[in-house]
């Protein structure tokens, strides 16, 4: 089952927010292969659109996943 997230992450980062925000508002990541992962929720990333001229800290936020993760 896909369940589609269409909220933004502790209220403030959602798509079309950049890495950048993330780091300012929320806290700091870990990129993990093609995705940022937040060091203190494993239960989300982000990915990145792809754009020319891509930055990691200032291209915009495409893709929002979340997991249920095991205890």
């Amino acid at each position: 089952m896909v369940l589609y997230f269409k909220g933004k992450y502790k209220g403030i980062i959602g798509l079309g927010s950049t890495l950048k925000d993330v780091q300012q508002l929320v806290g700091n990541y870990v990129n993990v292969y093609d995705t940022y992962e937040m060091i203190n929720d494993k239960e989300i990333c982000f990915e990145l659109a792809d754009i020319d001229n891509w930055g990691e800290l200032t291209a915009p936020i495409e893709f929002i996943f979340v997991f249920r993760v095991k205890e």
